[in-house]
């Protein structure tokens, strides 16, 4: 019991330090939009309850009983929950891409956020970074371009989590979803240029979340963090 208090305490000054310094890099311009009157101190509070409560919910889903398939539902859901805000309204931005850090603790963001903050997620809980894509789509049901996460299973299985739904699919059955571009932090694929791997360079706001957000640069500390409990 003490090592495991010892574990898990150490677990949570690593991830509330992590916060602490993204939350001081973070853009003001989204704490004076959110509340122009209120100072800091509270939000970053609220932040640190936040991020406890995804660390909790992280702890839980590494159980390695928990099917993979309920594994990732239970991911999918927990994203689902957060309020959705509109760049506009969150940045005062048309696009704005946040880090997963930013999409955790205020619990709110579009669908690209939701779908960041997923992929980080997955990455803490050990998937492989060749499991795992973000697709940039156009969705007929909201007429729309859409964010989406894909996740391959060994047995070449591959289920999407949508903001959109808390059903898992395959992907092949999302008949709703036109493939634009596919990336992770290795590439990026668009099916009209063939299948060959292209530069990140060609999505910006991407490569600056792999310079600035702490899960996405390093998500094996926080795998190796979880692992160990």
């Amino acid at each position: 019991m003490r090592q495991f208090f010892s574990r898990t305490t150490g677990l949570r000054i690593t991830i509330c330090s992590l916060f602490l310094l993204t939350s001081q890099l973070s853009n003001a311009q989204a704490e004076n939009t959110a509340n122009p009157n209120t100072g800091s101190e509270p939000q970053t509070i609220k932040g640190i309850s936040a991020l406890n409560h995804w660390a909790n919910m992280v702890e839980r889903l590494r159980n390695p009983q928990l099917d993979p398939i309920e594994q990732l539902s239970a991911l999918n859901q927990y994203f689902n929950r957060f309020s959705w805000r509109s760049d506009r309204q969150q940045w005062q931005s048309d696009d704005h891409w946040s880090s997963s850090f930013d999409t955790i603790r205020t619990q709110r963001g579009d669908c690209e956020d939701l779908s960041i903050a997923k992929f980080s997620t997955l990455l803490a809980l050990g998937y492989r970074e060749d499991q795992l894509r973000l697709h940039y789509v156009f969705s007929r049901h909201i007429k729309s371009s859409h964010m989406v996460v894909s996740v391959r299973f060994d047995n070449g299985q591959e289920v999407l989590l949508d903001s959109l739904s808390d059903d898992l699919k395959p992907i092949a059955q999302r008949n709703d979803l036109q493939a634009i571009y596919r990336f992770n932090r290795d590439g990026l694929w668009i099916p009209k240029l063939g299948q060959g791997k292209r530069s990140l360079s060609l999505i910006p706001s991407w490569e600056r979340l792999l310079q600035n957000d702490p899960i996405l640069r390093n998500p094996e500390l926080l795998s190796q963090q979880f692992s160990s409990l």
